[in-house]
């Protein structure tokens, strides 16, 4: 999704809603259903330029690595990041 440009400010802004989002999955927790437990840790937006990413951190993970996903609906009730 590449920036668009607002006819009032004349600047160049991020789309609201983030290309890819960040999560960490810790290998040592489990939830009551034994899957994973996955933490949002940050977003991804395409930079100005189109040919490389912004990223923006909540967190920093430890170990475990990253994962990034595309985003997914909240609202549904089955909706989970994938295990990996």
């Amino acid at each position: 999704m590449p920036y668009t440009e607002r006819s009032s400010t004349h600047c160049m802004c991020m789309p609201n809603t983030p290309t890819y989002i960040l999560y960490h999955g810790k290998a040592t927790g489990k939830d009551k259903q034994g899957k994973k437990i996955w933490t949002r840790i940050g977003a991804v937006w395409p930079n100005k330029s189109g040919k490389g990413f912004n990223l923006t951190w909540d967190y920093l993970p430890l170990g475990d690595g990253v994962t990034v996903m595309l985003p997914y609906e909240k609202d549904d009730a089955n909706a989970s990041p994938p295990e990996v």
